[in-house]
């Protein structure tokens, strides 16, 4: 069976970052958090894409001379993903950091949610950015006298459902979030395929070591 995790991570820099270090503090300062614009209607909750990442970060880094490549490469069948984040200075000075993925499933789908995670993963762990913690109490039990949120029960359409409970899980941004997605599904996820079962619990456990990873770099 396939381990989905985060393989090994790799920061590289050029022999000298006088002039990068410099730039970037500048950079740094007119970077907010990163907005969550996207809305799962089906969980009542924001989410925050590659795009929010991207919004909050390339004005402020080419305003300071900084350009940002994010190429990728794939072992063969696409078993892992690997995605760097390189951060160029107009000085030609560089600072780059490479994230190897095992994607949770190996199919076209699979790799590329992987390579949207590790981009936008990596790019937020490259600047020091985080999302907008709007959210955050609902999500934790919070903001609603302490209770915790109900799980949502079974659907007939296990497909469907186990699609809706690994976006949402993809979508935590803390292990407080990623917990409470879990915990409040736990009712829908007892009814689905033991196959699902064992996906979403590849997907939670990936989530988790990714955050613990980012947090670590960030």
């Amino acid at each position: 069976m396939m381990s989905d995790q985060i393989i090994s991570e790799v920061m590289e820099m050029s022999a000298d970052i006088s002039a990068w270090a410099a730039a970037f503090v500048e950079a740094q300062k007119s970077m907010g958090d990163v907005l969550k614009t996207k809305r799962n209607d089906h969980f009542k909750s924001k989410y925050a894409e590659l795009a929010d990442v991207l919004e909050a970060v390339q004005g402020p880094l080419n305003d300071n001379g900084f350009s940002v490549l994010q190429p990728v490469s794939s072992e063969p069948g696409g078993a892992v993903v690997r995605i760097t984040t390189l951060l160029l200075h107009k000085s030609g000075q560089w600072v780059r950091s490479t994230l190897s993925l095992r994607p949770v499933k190996p199919d076209p789908q699979g790799v590329g949610s992987a390579i949207t995670y590790g981009r936008r993963y990596g790019l937020m762990a490259m600047t020091g950015v985080a999302p907008e913690d709007d959210d955050g109490e609902r999500a934790s039990g919070r903001g609603n006298g302490g209770q915790p949120l109900p799980s949502i029960q079974p659907s007939h359409d296990a497909g469907k459902t186990s699609s809706e409970i690994e976006a949402e899980l993809n979508n935590a941004e803390t292990l407080p979030d990623l917990q409470a997605a879990y915990d409040r599904n736990a009712g829908r996820i007892a009814g689905l395929p033991d196959d699902a079962k064992s996906t979403l619990r590849k997907v939670y456990s990936f989530k988790q070591a990714a955050i613990r990873e980012f947090s670590r770099a960030a």
